[in-house]
């Protein structure tokens, strides 16, 4: 359900104007779901079945009219108030509660427990070990200083036998514990498991390039990472199917008149 108060001009239309711009609001706050699919409109305003098919309508109903030509409304069809209960309550002042009913919530795996799982750091761990570019490292890093290493090449770190990447900043290049300077370097058999989670996971919500960018590079790192989180995204078939298109659409091209051969 959503919902929402009038503005002090919107509280000035005629009913009809109002419930069709509850229409209007509502299948633009829903569009990520309507888009590409049927809809059917219940409305206790009966004036309203017009708007489907209306041809001779002028003002700000033509222009909301033609807005909602964009979408696949099969129908709008009037619901006397009584039997629209459903979303009568949106509009009413909550009744008192007595009794509150408890459930049981199940646990989903969110950004902060990936972190804290020991099976996945450990496929991590393991698949440094064999991973061609990084077991060199790794192998360095284990039989001399890590200063020493990290003199003549990008910083690196051993911390609980997994890699991690130092950015910015000397001083961390000795330090065993993980803070916000460590990347956790990601083997090439994993980024896309990385990418999927960054991107496609329930609580990632198919966030922009530039987000999940973010999201990554807080915590990781590999090689060309930028362009691969880039080209993930802009590959996304739900982000293509569903997501709203900023860009301004292009008018419709113009008639040339030929007057020979």
């Amino acid at each position: 359900y959503a919902s929402r108060t009038l503005s002090t001009a919107e509280r000035k239309y005629g009913a009809t104007e109002r419930e069709a711009l509850a229409i209007l609001w509502a299948t633009k706050y829903f569009r990520p779901y309507l888009e590409g699919n049927k809809i059917y409109i219940r409305s206790d305003c009966k004036a309203l079945e017009w708007m489907r098919t209306a041809k001779d309508v002028t003002g700000r109903l033509a222009r909301w009219a033609m807005k909602l030509s964009t979408y696949q409304i099969e129908e709008i069809k009037y619901r006397p108030g009584k039997l629209n209960a459903n979303a009568d309550s949106l509009s009413r002042n909550p009744l008192p509660i007595d009794d509150i009913n408890q459930y049981e919530v199940s646990a989903i795996e969110t950004a902060v427990n990936l972190w804290q799982n020991t099976n996945f750091l450990n496929d991590i761990k393991k698949e440094q070990e064999v991973d061609s570019k990084l077991k060199p490292i790794i192998e360095l890093l284990k039989n001399k200083s890590t200063l020493e290493f990290n003199d003549k090449r990008n910083p690196h770190v051993l911390v609980n036998g997994l890699l991690y990447k130092i950015k910015n900043s000397k001083k961390h290049y000795n330090q065993r514990i993980v803070g916000e300077k460590h990347l956790l370097v990601i083997p090439k058999t994993m980024q896309n498991e990385l990418l999927r989670w960054a991107h496609d996971h329930p609580t990632a919500g198919h966030g922009g390039q530039q987000k999940t960018l973010f999201r990554l590079s807080t915590r990781v790192y590999w090689k060309s990472m930028r362009k691969d989180i880039f080209n993930y995204v802009a590959a996304c078939q739900e982000c293509q199917q569903f997501k709203y298109k900023n860009a301004p659409t292009s008018s419709l091209m113009q008639m040339h008149l030929v007057n020979e051969p």
